[in-house]
């Protein structure tokens, strides 16, 4: 559910953007949180298909969804730093 939901979200984002051609908010913001979504799902689901230990998966997700997001906003920071300059 939080994976449909933050691509629903995204692509009402790009939809708004797209069909009153405001500036607001970068498509970068919505496909960069879009794909780093994806990928901590999938982390998560490496981590559960390939043990079957419960503290070890959440582990393995946690720490998965921690390195994905602080890339996200790192990468967010950069591209905005760049867009200023």
């Amino acid at each position: 559910m939080i994976v449909g939901s933050v691509f629903l979200r995204g692509a009402g984002w790009l939809h708004r953007r797209r069909a009153t051609r405001a500036q607001d908010s970068p498509a970068a913001q919505v496909v960069v949180v879009m794909a780093a979504t994806l990928l901590a799902s999938g982390i998560a689901v490496t981590a559960v298909t390939a043990t079957d230990t419960v503290w070890l998966v959440l582990l393995v997700a946690a720490a998965g969804c921690a390195a994905v997001w602080t890339a996200t906003a790192l990468l967010l920071r950069a591209l905005a730093r760049r867009r200023t300059a």
